[in-house]
């Protein structure tokens, strides 16, 4: 599947945008799994509210391309794996992060 979505594109001279959205998202996700890892630090220590990053806030991070850093986070660190509901939002947002972007990708440009 992969291969057709890069043949589509390079065919139609789109692979830079791949390669902007493929950067974005790996630059994202990194940037998300550390901020699940300095999350579970401040739990850990015992941090307030005002020491800790909001659910809010992952969620929003899911949906602008760094679900794969949250989820992974959020699993190899077991971080907020008791938390259902925000499991959920996350892996929502992310879906609509990713049709999003293939939206942009795949819709002939006009």
């Amino acid at each position: 599947f992969l291969f057709h979505v890069i043949a589509y594109m390079t065919a139609r001279g789109l692979l830079g945008y791949l390669v902007a959205a493929a950067s974005w998202q790996a630059a994202v996700s990194a940037l998300s799994f550390l901020l699940v890892a300095w999350d579970k630090r401040q739990a850990e220590r015992g941090a307030g509210k005002e020491g800790r990053i909001a659910e809010r806030d992952f969620v929003i991070l899911a949906l602008c391309g760094g679900f794969f850093g949250v989820s992974t986070g959020f699993r190899s660190l077991r971080h907020k794996t008791k938390h259902g509901a925000l499991l959920t939002r996350t892996t929502l947002a992310g879906l609509a992060g990713l049709g999003i972007v293939a939206a942009i990708l795949l819709v002939p440009q006009l």
